[in-house]
């Protein structure tokens, strides 16, 4: 079944890509989309029924587009959806209106026999989160050049834990089914999408004697603990010697363990090139035996390999091109196969659109970086994997975006929600793995392998996974 979509002739790219994500990608529905004279989005169906959504994003005069005035308006308005869909697939009874115009009777929905109008701008409102418009428009950085969640419409206006896009698909969703009940969506199945960012793959390894003598005059000078310097310069020897296991960071084997016990399949991201001793990057070498015999490792066990661009690739396409080719070219040598290649940024350092289109030119098929690294929740808003855009050259892009939900540094590290390895803690990734699983959307966490060290993360780790299992 095919519906026809008549909407106004200004953005028709930025038109055409959300109508596609939305219709084509969110619901499984075939689209016809008409251009012409109106300032008004009219869904109609094959039994003559109309749909007719208010537009005010892509009303903006072209010298406002990508300036402050064409940001939403602060508080935004809420409204009770719950009055018209039902409340199982929303978040909350009230949802925040990004962008839209009040009906006659100060209304958000209004029905005149066979046509519904809705005052809530589903498309901009969907095309502001997903392309992350405000983070080009308003572009604040913390030290690492990241956009801080701080600074974020979601942060402010109190729902970045809620995937608002998806929330936004299902009012739309419930109206089309209200005045075309023969209309069918596609099935989304639940997806738990574990990763693992090779960060620190060795505690030791890459270790020579005049950096572990450093560490072990700071165990004895600055923590009073003559015996741990003893037990770090026995693990380290050990290691030196080819005991990978006795390193504390190595829990590569555990990991994958623990994820064919729970029925998932980990993906682990590797930082290709070693820029020397630079602050932030890499301590390692893709090529180091070491490395090399870990990749296979993870791949004879049926694990993914995956990338995981350097600190230094923030910003500049040539590099991820670079960085990647290495990695193919490594994993080739390694007889290690794959058909797709994504991963994620270093530090999660990602720019719309920058980062998206250096991916784009080096031919990978994913990206999973966007998540705010001091808060976990719904960055883009969606909880489902999309087509990406970028919103300069007006072009949709091959890549897809994975979106991050949760980083365990988010949540447990002091630097960041500070909850650390509590039942708090836990409680806010159970919050974010009920609410993806709402939608039967990609619950996508990472957690780093140097992380698993104690009983206590260990156990944090296990419990999470027993919500994929139990669901």
């Amino acid at each position: 079944m095919t519906i026809t979509i008549k909407t106004s002739s200004q953005y028709t790219e930025e038109k055409k890509y959300i109508a596609h994500v939305v219709f084509c990608e969110f619901l499984g529905i075939d689209i016809n989309l008409v251009f012409e004279d109106t300032k008004k989005t009219t869904i109609i169906f094959p039994n003559k029924h109309k749909l007719v959504i208010s537009d005010v994003l892509f009303q903006t005069p072209a010298d406002k587009w990508l300036a402050l005035d064409s940001l939403p308006k602060q508080p935004l308005r809420l409204w009770i959806a719950s009055s018209i869909i039902d409340e199982d697939v929303l978040v909350e009874k009230m949802i925040p209106v990004i962008y839209g115009e009040l009906l006659t009777g100060d209304s958000w929905v209004d029905q005149e026999g066979s046509t519904i109008h809705l005052g809530l701008d589903v498309f901009g409102s969907i095309f502001f989160m997903l392309t992350r418009y405000e983070e080009i428009v308003r572009p604040a950085q913390d030290k690492h050049g990241r956009f801080p969640a701080t600074a974020s419409l979601a942060f402010q206006e109190g729902f970045l834990d809620r995937p608002i896009v998806n929330e936004y698909v299902e009012i739309l969703w419930a109206l089309m089914k209200r005045l075309c009940p023969s209309l069918k969506r596609k099935k989304r199945s639940f997806r738990f999408l574990l990763s693992h960012d090779v960060d620190r793959p060795y505690e030791y390894a890459f270790k020579n004697l005049r950096e572990i003598s450093r560490t072990m005059v700071g165990d004895i000078v600055f923590r009073h603990s003559p015996k741990a310097a003893l037990n770090r310069f026995k693990t380290w020897r050990q290691v030196c010697r080819g005991d990978d296991v006795a390193d504390p960071f190595f829990t590569f084997d555990w990991i994958m363990d623990q994820s064919e016990v729970h029925g998932c399949r980990s993906s682990f991201y590797f930082i290709p090139r070693s820029y020397g001793k630079k602050k932030y990057e890499s301590p390692y070498d893709l090529y180091h035996q070491k490395i090399c015999d870990l990749m296979q490792r993870i791949y004879r066990r049926g694990h993914e390999i995956g990338y995981h661009a350097s600190y230094t690739s923030f910003g500049e396409p040539d590099c991820v091109k670079e960085e990647v080719n290495l990695l193919q070219k490594t994993c080739e040598r390694l007889a290690i196969k794959r058909d797709d290649w994504g991963g994620r940024q270093h530090y999660l350092r990602w720019q719309s659109p920058t980062t998206w289109q250096s991916w784009e030119q080096a031919s990978l098929s994913y990206d999973s970086t966007l998540a705010y690294a001091e808060y976990a929740g719904f960055r883009t808003g969606s909880c489902c994997e999309y087509s990406t855009f970028n919103i300069l050259t007006k072009q949709q892009l091959k890549l897809k975006e994975r979106p991050l939900i949760v980083m365990e540094g988010s949540i447990i590290d002091d630097a960041y929600m500070g909850l650390g390895l509590t039942e708090e803690a836990f409680e806010r990734i159970k919050l974010l793995f009920e609410r993806t699983k709402l939608f039967n959307g990609d619950f996508t966490v990472v957690w780093h392998n140097s992380s698993l060290i104690s009983e206590k993360a260990k156990n944090m780790y296990v419990d999470m996974l027993r919500l994929n299992s139990a669901h």
